[in-house]
């Protein structure tokens, strides 16, 4: 009698167990230390494993379209810059000159114009020459300083110079690369892992964990976006992936590895 109760107790105890411990596959909770040393909880369970790298948001290798010795260079590597800040230029005083010219020019066009504007026994085809001689002068400035505009490589967006390639003195070729521009403050996320087996079950949109192991930090993300060709590395076929962070981490650089968990879109 004693022996029975005593195996009722142990059978009741093992089940209760069981029932504690999660089913096999279903997602677990883990309790992790954000970027602003809150612990959140982040959901883990089933999903694609893949690791990646940390890139800015948004990057632009800069050039001049046309060629010439370099003028100046006003930015250092690592200064913040905004959009539409000159940062190099090149030593082309013919184009300043053409400039300045067409700037003249337009002056005296709107001077004249003046004149025969308020016609007072003055014949009207005088003023519509001379409105006429207004409208080529601004198109030709417009050309001018277009053209100008080409010895100016200005900045697409707020970011920060990441390289510089060039000093004054330096002659360059149209399109080469003389500075380095990146979105430091949104940093994303870059894998080359995923086989086109895997990437037929993730979508933008889908959740992933992002684990950066240096860091001792896990946070949420979303897949942003998938490349619409696959790349060829190491013999693998693969897609390229980008991940957003649901908040940015302190200390994160770019170049450091992190590890995703994709969920699947089901």
């Amino acid at each position: 009698m004693r022996l029975s109760r005593l195996l009722s107790l142990i059978l009741v105890f093992a089940a209760v167990l069981s029932a504690c411990r999660p089913a096999s596959g279903a997602p677990s909770l883990l309790l992790t230390p954000t970027a602003s040393g809150e612990v959140t909880p982040v959901l883990q369970g089933e999903g694609i494993v893949a690791t990646a790298v940390v890139v800015p948001a948004r990057q632009a290798r800069l050039s001049f379209p046309i060629g010439g010795a370099v003028g100046e260079v006003l930015v250092e590597e690592g200064e913040r810059v905004q959009a539409g800040q000159v940062l190099a230029t090149l030593d082309v005083p013919e184009l300043e000159y053409a400039v300045a010219q067409a700037e003249a020019a337009l002056r005296a066009a709107e001077s004249e114009y003046s004149y025969w504007r308020y016609p007072r026994n003055k014949p009207p085809e005088r003023r519509e020459l001379a409105q006429e001689e207004v409208h080529k002068a601004e198109a030709a400035l417009a050309v001018a300083q277009a053209e100008f505009a080409q010895s100016l490589i200005t900045a697409p967006f707020d970011g920060t110079i990441v390289a510089v390639e060039i000093e004054p003195g330096a002659v360059v070729q149209p399109a080469e690369v003389v500075l380095v521009l990146a979105d430091l403050e949104h940093l994303h996320l870059e894998t080359t892992d995923l086989s086109e087996r895997q990437i037929a079950g993730v979508s933008p949109g889908n959740e992933a964990v992002v684990t950066i192991e240096s860091l001792g930090v896990t946070v949420g993300g979303h897949v942003t976006s998938i490349a619409p060709r696959a790349e060829t590395l190491g013999g693998d076929v693969v897609f390229k992936v980008m991940i957003e962070l649901d908040e940015q981490i302190e200390g994160l650089r770019w170049g450091m590895r992190a590890e995703v968990e994709i969920k699947g879109s089901g």
